[in-house]
Parts: structure tokens; sequence; C-alpha cells
């Protein structure tokens, strides 16, 4: 199976911007339809979909930093800490998605995140100290100016006990910079996402999980139906009815086994199990009256119609595992 790598991907003329949202929303698809994350935990999984989110949700541009300035002038200091916090967020959020990845990647060893992020600090904070997993920072206190806010950006001054730094924040540059710094590990997530699904299918592509409805399954199912009054086949349909709660046992083991945990309980199985239980309870018991062969009748019914689901569930599973990525 073929994974394209990261340069495969860029299309000329692509705007940076557009990169990274597309970048973005590419990992968050896969991540819905990647078997390996069917295998995350469901705190992993929040959090992976939580960072996805975050991206989207802060992915501005220039123009909507100018058009809310515009709006409401008067919240312009409010508009400048949302600017410099969603950048932030960006950055954490790819931090996120690196960990869950097992990518050693950290937003501060990358000089112009790192920059970007003190600037928040200092901006946005009373008292404030910067430079992650750093010590001896100086403590600082800052404003930003409401006269010097324009559409294009703001100033801040950062007060220190021993003078003050004037700090100039382009929204234009900032956001650039900030999507230079995280694409490239963004792209980096989503190879390792491919690699690792990819190696996943490969090692499982010669599974047949279907192959549990093979050999006399359909014969099983058939001869499970029976008329109660009939001793001898209600003996043989209680034992049919072991043999197929032990397929689907099987089929649930064998799902686990090669990493499926969540399919290994699907809620089509959980139907079937049910199903085959309230059939077997009227087999073994007394009463074999006409309402309760109608109600055995019925069960059967919809057994079979959630037997043939499970089925098509089971080989669009293997066929995907046959697909690439």
């Amino acid at each position: 199976m073929e994974v394209m790598t990261a340069d495969e991907r860029r299309v000329p003329g692509e705007s940076l911007a557009y990169r990274f949202a597309s970048t973005r929303r590419r990992i968050h698809e896969k991540a819905h339809r990647y078997f390996i994350f069917e295998r995350f935990s469901k705190e992993d999984r929040n959090r992976f979909f939580g960072a996805t989110d975050a991206l989207f949700d802060t992915n501005i541009d220039a123009s909507d930093f100018a058009e809310a300035f515009e709006a409401k002038p008067r919240s312009g200091i409010l508009l400048c800490y949302g600017f410099l916090q969603a950048l932030f967020v960006q950055q954490d959020a790819v931090r996120t998605l690196s960990n869950a990845l097992s990518l050693c990647w950290l937003p501060w060893d990358d000089p112009n995140l790192a920059r970007i992020r003190d600037i928040r600090n200092r901006l946005c904070g009373h008292p404030a100290k910067v430079g992650e997993k750093k010590r001896n920072e100086r403590i600082s206190s800052a404003t930003i100016s409401q006269p010097q806010i324009t559409k294009h950006g703001f100033i801040g001054a950062i007060y220190f006990d021993d003078g003050f730094e004037t700090i100039q924040v382009h929204v234009e540059e900032f956001l650039q910079a900030n999507r230079e710094g995280l694409l490239p590990q963004l792209l980096k997530v989503e190879d390792e996402m491919d690699k690792k699904e990819d190696a996943f299918r490969s090692e499982r592509s010669q599974e047949r999980f279907a192959g549990c409805f093979e050999n006399g399954f359909p014969y099983l199912l058939q001869r499970l139906h029976c008329d109660l009054t009939d001793d001898d086949r209600r003996v043989q349909a209680e034992t049919h009815a072991k043999m197929l709660k032990e397929v689907l046992i099987n089929l649930r083991e064998h799902l686990r086994a090669n990493g499926f945990g969540d399919r290994g309980a699907t809620p089509t199985i959980e139907v079937v199990s049910r199903g085959l239980h309230l059939l077997e309870s009227i087999l073994i018991g007394q009463d074999f009256s006409k309402n309760t062969q109608h109600e055995f009748d019925l069960l059967y019914s919809g057994l079979e119609k959630y037997i043939e689901e499970l089925r098509n569930e089971v080989r669009e599973l293997d066929e995907k595992l046959q697909s690439p990525i």
C-alpha cells in the first residue's frame, strides 16, 4: 500500500492558509475512518478530536481580525487578547496531536513559535513569566494601547523592574509565522497516521473475518427454526443455537485479538447474541403452545435480519482491510 508524502500532497499555487486548513481537515477525516483510532481509549480519542476541532475553531484570517475591530473598536483590547490566545491554542493542539501518535515535538523548541508564545504570555498576563521549562525568567506586566489598535494589528508595552519593551503585533505576519511553524508538524502527524494505518492494514490484509459465516453456518441458521412440538427437531435446534453462539464468541475474540476492540462488541453482535439467547430459552422451556410458536417465529425472522446485517458489516471490514488508505 502506497502512502503519499507531504511533498506529494502539496499542490503548486496553494496558499499557506489553505494548506494549513486542508491538512487539518484531512487529519480529522482520516481519524474518523482509520482503524488505528478505534484502538484509542475514549479519553484519547476525545483529546485527539478536541485538538482537530480547536484547530478548526481558531483558524482565523487577518480579514477576520480587521472586520471584528471595525465592527466594535471599543472591544479592541479583548480582540487582541483573543487573537494571541487563538495562536497559542493552535500550537497546543498540534502538540496534542503529536503526543497522540508518540511524536516528540514541542512548540517552544521552534524560535518563531516560542516568540509568539512568549508575547502572548507577556501581553495577556499581569504579572507574567515566559519561557516554558526555563528558569529565572523575569516577571513582567504589560499594557496594550487602545489608541494604537488598528485593523492590521496593535502595539503593546511590556514592563520589567529595570525597563520596558515595545512589542508590535502585525496580525498577518503573526498568522503566517504561526502557520509556517505548525504546518510541517501537522504534515508529520498526517504522515505518521498514514504509516501506522498502512502497517495495521498490511498486517491484517490476509484476515477474512467473514469466514466465520461459512462452512456450514447457513445450514445451522436454517435448521435453527423448527416446529416446537417436534421433539427431535427442537432438540436439534437447541444444539444449533449453541453452535451459533460459539460462532459469535469466536468472531468477537478474533476481532479483539486483531486490534478491533470496539468492533468486537458492536451493537449488531449484541443484538444477535440476545436474539439467540431468547430463542434458546424458548427451546429449552416447557411452553410449546401456538402463541409461543408465534413468538419463536417472530424472533427467528428478526434474528435472520440482524445476522445478515452483521455479515455485511464483517464483509465491509474485510474489504476495507484489503483497500489502500
